[in-house]
């Protein structure tokens, strides 16, 4: 009896050991490809909020983008980033608007990362 109990403790053990680990890696380790995808998710909503019919009287604003931003780039930058455990959460500014973008891993603590607006 006392052997299940010990093993029961040692498995408790290694499951927190488990979960701390994922927690550290998931707020210290690297995570330019997060970034990236949540930087595309703010440029599809700033693009989305363009694309939408202004004022059908007013004037345009700016001349016709030349160039590379007529190919699509971005001009979208990070103003803010926040990691947790759970998710990551970033503010991008530009284009006259404000995007705040929240990536969470498709399990808790492991899994990929999927970026939606909030």
């Amino acid at each position: 009896m006392s052997s299940m109990k010990r093993a029961a403790r040692i498995l408790v053990f290694l499951l927190c050991v488990g979960f701390t680990v994922a927690a550290i890696v998931n707020v210290f380790g690297d995570n330019a490809e997060v970034e990236q995808m949540a930087k595309s998710k703010a440029c599809e909503a700033a693009q989305a909020a363009q694309a939408k019919p202004a004022k059908p009287a007013a004037p345009p604003a700016k001349p016709a983008a030349t160039g590379a931003a007529a190919a699509g780039e971005c001009s979208m930058a990070m103003t803010r980033m926040s990691r947790t455990p759970f998710a990551q959460s970033f503010e991008f500014t530009g284009q006259s608007s404000t995007r705040n973008i929240r990536c969470t891993r498709s399990l808790i603590f492991v899994g990929d990362y999927a970026c939606a607006a909030e």
